[in-house]
């Protein structure tokens, strides 16, 4: 099993005619793409995931440290959705978030587990800065007082 590993940095630059950014300390992502021994075509197909998914969770390159996604093809060749498309991220300060898709083919379960794994990580930042800038229910009033109920 080969994985690649692209960094998603920032700002943008232009390197032998392909954009790169230099890597900045803080603003680095890693993607990680492991396939089954049962894809075909894996070394072009863990390099477009790779860059696919960096370019669409690049908005979230501070708050991930890594992403891993593994593709399989549960039963070979038998047919039906068994082609699941499993991804990790990793969150500064937070448990990891995992989702899972099934589909009849890889684009498919690629593109589901992305879209299910961006909508996590929203909700989990989203909860996270909600969380931060709320008010304490146990501030103080100022005049040394309890408030009225």
């Amino acid at each position: 099993m080969k994985s690649y590993t692209v960094h998603i940095l920032s700002p943008r630059y232009w390197f032998e005619g392909r954009m790169v950014r230099p890597i900045q300390k803080g603003h680095c992502m890693q993607v990680q793409v492991n396939t089954d021994k049962n894809i075909e075509g894996r070394e072009a197909l863990e390099r477009w995931a790779a860059a696919e998914l960096a370019e669409k969770l690049d908005h979230f390159r501070q708050d991930i440290t890594r992403v891993e996604v593994h593709l399989s093809d549960e039963n070979a060749n038998k047919g039906g959705n068994d082609k699941r498309c499993v991804m990790e991220a990793r969150l500064t300060a937070h448990q990891p978030l995992a989702v899972t898709h099934h589909a009849a083919g890889m684009d498919e379960a690629f593109r589901g587990a992305q879209t299910k794994l961006k909508h996590a990580i929203e909700t989990t930042l989203d909860k996270r800065r909600k969380h931060r800038d709320r008010e304490s229910i146990r501030h103080d009033s100022g005049d040394g007082e309890r408030p009225a109920s």
